[in-house]
């Protein structure tokens, strides 16, 4: 529940942060998992040994006012003695949070609203059948009413299977009920199918991709599906799914978004170029199942030594990409970035460097995790990037630092990122961060040793549009003259009409109540009245946010619609 005390604003001295978690005695708060609130805020989860020996789950919601809304240090959502694994979080979709895990061998999950309250009663069975281990759960909400979950499924191998398979079940939002009377299979091909990724489609179902070594086990492959709202294959989509890339040596590292266009980005680590060669690599899917750029992908860096820990972000030309990188010697790992087209897959910024150097600066970046690098929405066609950092691990213990690149490739802040903090001891190695439009930066969060603890602390800190920490609200302008927003409800198009307003470009977003931006395109007024139509047939039913900005003025407003 929201909490009744005012608990503290972000603080902004880098030494000092702000904490979000501090039970006395500390205890380590691992796997920490964060998702936007839709409200300039986000929802943080995380497992917690203050209460039992396997790990409780508690989750705190922030804001850009403040750092802890709901009870102090979190409302326990799950607190049984049995050992906690696997945690995931996603936005429901109305402004609250769906948490998943496993627990003793099954997958379970709670939906909690916006105010803390929960929505589903109880711990919910993820899954009809037990028999055999069940994990890795990913869930998607695909429509107003339904979400799919799919996991890694090991009940063949109690009768002479192959390996683990993944199946699929389809969720009642309003009360966590399983909807089919059987777990459904989407692939259970040979092998063991592991690191599951789910995208919905726009359509009521869901994509759905999976690192696979059905060839051998020394040659682990990308294989996704499409499946509808009933968790069958869509048409067109093969049995146990469509191969994505299936070059020599294992691919692994697997991420999947949405292309905002119908489809799918995927990227990975690849080593066809050898066992210690690893490389990154992308690839487009359409909703049909077509493979839209070379077979077997692009690759997107293919430097020296192993490329790790791939992060991929949609914009509106295409994707900007993110990773590790140790090109300047295997004990100092860096960061770089790039930006590949929506079109083909061609490299746009620096594409005969490699990418852009985002860190460079001694000692590994990020320490050897993918929850250490984040790669967030800046509100634009540019990024955040926020990592875990050793450059004073000798000194002061691990750091961590950000960084913002704009769309055309420029980094925006000091070289090798901007402190985000520095206290004393280890902050990290998880970190999670979500986009706050109020303060034009992103929100991060960590794990914290500073009280002696090894993890035993969560802290947190808000950075602005220039990369400093803030504790207080952008003051953004208004867009002029009066705006109007029509038909509400919608169904096919969305306009507004434009009176009085300042001639020029604009930039129009609109994102559901998640935060997940869906459209994101230019305009040009030449004169102070206007209409700007949008398409938004393609968008699920249910509520969204139009946000319109001058490019020049930066003056925004934010209008809601209902699309039916």
């Amino acid at each position: 529940m929201i909490s009744s005390t005012g608990w503290s604003q972000w603080s902004t001295n880098t030494a000092v942060n702000t904490a979000i978690c501090s039970t006395d005695p500390q205890a380590a708060r691992t796997q920490i998992r964060t998702a936007s609130d839709g409200a300039n805020g986000m929802f943080i989860c995380w497992i917690d040994g203050r209460n039992a020996s396997g790990g409780s789950i508690y989750v705190q919601r922030v804001s850009n006012t403040s750092s802890q809304i709901f009870t102090k240090d979190g409302i326990l959502v799950s607190g049984t003695t049995v050992q906690k694994g696997n945690l995931a979080m996603i936005a429901d979709g109305s402004g609250g949070v769906i948490i998943s895990w496993t627990e003793n061998n099954d997958i379970y999950g709670r939906r909690i609203d916006a105010n803390g309250n929960f929505v589903w009663s109880g711990d919910k069975l993820l899954s009809v059948t037990t028999a055999g281990n069940q994990s890795g759960t990913v869930m998607a909400v695909v429509n107003s009413t339904h979400a799919i979950a799919a996991f890694v499924d090991g009940r063949n191998n109690i009768t002479g299977g192959t390996g683990n398979d993944i199946y699929l079940q389809k969720i009642d939002l309003a009360t966590g009920d399983r909807l089919l009377t059987i777990d459904t299979p989407a692939c259970r091909a040979a092998g063991n199918q592991t690191a599951i990724q789910i995208v919905p489609d726009g359509a009521g179902g869901a994509f759905v991709s999976w690192q696979d070594p059905r060839a051998a086990s020394t040659d682990i492959n990308i294989y996704m599906t499409r499946v509808n709202n009933d968790c069958l294959p869509s048409s067109g989509w093969a049995t146990d799914g469509i191969p994505v890339c299936v070059a020599t040596g294992n691919q692994t590292g697997l991420v999947m978004i949405s292309d905002k266009n119908n489809g799918v980005y995927l990227t990975w680590q690849d080593f066809r170029a050898g066992s210690t060669n690893g490389d990154i690599y992308a690839q487009r899917v359409a909703a049909d199942g077509n493979v839209l750029w070379t077979a077997n992908g692009v690759p997107v860096s293919i430097n020296f030594g192993s490329q790790t820990l791939p992060q991929i972000l949609a914009v509106s030309d295409g994707a900007v990409l993110t990773w590790t990188d140790p090109r300047l010697g295997t004990s100092n790992r860096d960061i770089y970035a790039q930006k590949i087209a929506r079109s083909n897959g061609d490299t746009l910024w620096a594409p005969t460097g490699g990418g852009v150097k985002i860190c460079d600066a001694p000692g590994n970046q990020p320490s050897n995790t993918s929850d250490g690098l984040q790669l967030v929405t800046d509100g634009g066609d540019g990024a955040f990037i926020v990592w875990v950092d050793t450059r004073n691990s000798t000194t002061s213990g691990n750091d961590i630092y950000a960084q913002k690149i704009s769309s055309a490739g420029a980094v925006q802040w000091a070289d090798n990122g901007v402190v985000v903090t520095n206290a004393t001891a280890n902050q990290g190695n998880i970190i999670g961060a979500e986009y706050i439009p109020a303060s034009g930066g992103p929100l991060v969060c960590w794990q914290d040793a500073r009280s002696g603890t090894a993890n035993g602390e969560i802290y947190g800190a808000l950075l602005s549009a220039d990369g400093n920490l803030t504790s207080n609200l952008r003051n953004i302008p208004r867009l002029e003259g009066t705006i109007r927003a029509y038909p509400i409800p919608a169904q096919h198009q969305i306009t507004l009409s434009l009176t009085g307003v300042k001639p020029g470009s604009y930039l129009l977003q609109i994102t559901d109540i998640s935060g997940r931006m869906l459209l994101h395109q230019k305009t040009t007024l030449n004169s102070g009245n206007g209409l700007i139509q949008t398409n938004v047939h393609h968008l699920q039913n249910g509520m969204y946010f139009i946000r319109l900005q001058h490019e020049d003025s930066k003056a925004s407003s934010v209008y809601t619609f209902i699309k039916q």
